[in-house]
């Protein structure tokens, strides 16, 4: 690592520190920080088209070209986990692996032909951080911005240091005080249905039991909107050109028509429930 140190990353332009985890692009040798490097997916130096080894091996902190990757086994790019040399799909959580063949040529590779291979932080064994090194789920896909429609920047900031925290609680005003209305605003329908059956099961219980829900509601919005996003972004990238631009659109932004169609419902039922209170005279 004391090699990298005051060399600058060339995503952020930020000198790397000693505490830094690094990425050494195994095409034209930059370094960058491992959240650089997973954000953008790649080598940012231009021209360049260096990517993460997909066999998730670990390199020694300095001068990687000596080493060659573990051939002990594999990491799944998905979620991290140790898995066989012989496997193809994770036993974790069941992506995709190499094929046996591609692990027997991959065990014999070295940093050359644009593998990248991670270098801990200086004083730091690879053991303990090759496990760990995921950068595919290292940073938020870019692609969950464009779903977003109102208030990018406030949820990208909120979504990015979650990540980076990796913490599943981040306060949310408007989920808390409005719950129900803010999961269809945000088109998260599936939630603001279960939200809307929890209450009518609690709508005997005292005010108390609601403003728990509201308070769950504030702390995992964030949350389950991001996984939410996560999702869509996912499902757009299996889907071709052209029916990627229809899906994204349908599925981007805020539903306002929604949320004005369930007001106005709540109105009329009020309105109609004091009109038959004022009839029969209760």
């Amino acid at each position: 690592m004391n090699d990298f140190v005051g060399k600058t990353c060339p995503y952020c332009n930020n000198e790397l520190q000693e505490t830094d985890e690094v990425v050494l692009c195994g095409s034209c040798g930059r370094p960058h920080h491992k959240a650089c490097w997973a954000e953008n997916g790649g080598c940012t130096t231009f021209g360049c088209d260096g990517s993460v080894s997909q066999n998730g091996a670990a390199a020694s902190p300095a001068g990687l070209e000596a080493e060659s990757p573990p051939q002990a086994g594999t990491f799944c790019t998905s979620c991290g986990a140790r898995q066989e040399a012989s496997t193809r799909f994770c036993g974790n959580c069941g992506a995709c692996i190499d094929p046996p063949q591609a692990h027997a040529q991959n065990a014999g590779q070295n940093t050359s032909g644009g593998q990248a291979y991670y270098a801990p932080p200086y004083g730091q064994s690879n053991d303990s951080y090759a496990p760990n090194f995921n950068p595919f789920n290292a940073a938020l896909d870019p692609e969950v911005e464009q779903y977003i429609g109102e208030k990018q920047e406030y949820y990208m900031d909120k979504f990015r240091k979650m990540k980076e925290q990796n913490k599943n609680a981040s306060w949310n005003w408007c989920a808390f005080l409005f719950s129900t209305f803010w999961f269809i605003y945000r088109k998260m329908y599936l939630y603001a249905l279960a939200l809307f059956a929890v209450g009518i099961l609690l709508s005997a219980f005292d005010l108390i039991a609601n403003i728990a829900i509201s308070l769950v509601c504030g702390i995992l919005g964030n949350y389950l909107y991001m996984g939410h996003l996560e999702k869509l972004a996912k499902e757009g990238k299996q889907l071709p050109e052209p029916l990627k631009e229809d899906f994204v659109a349908s599925k981007k932004g805020v539903n306002v028509v929604a949320v004005g169609l369930i007001i106005l419902a709540y109105l009329v039922l009020i309105s109609i429930n004091f009109a038959v209170r004022g009839f029969v005279g209760i």
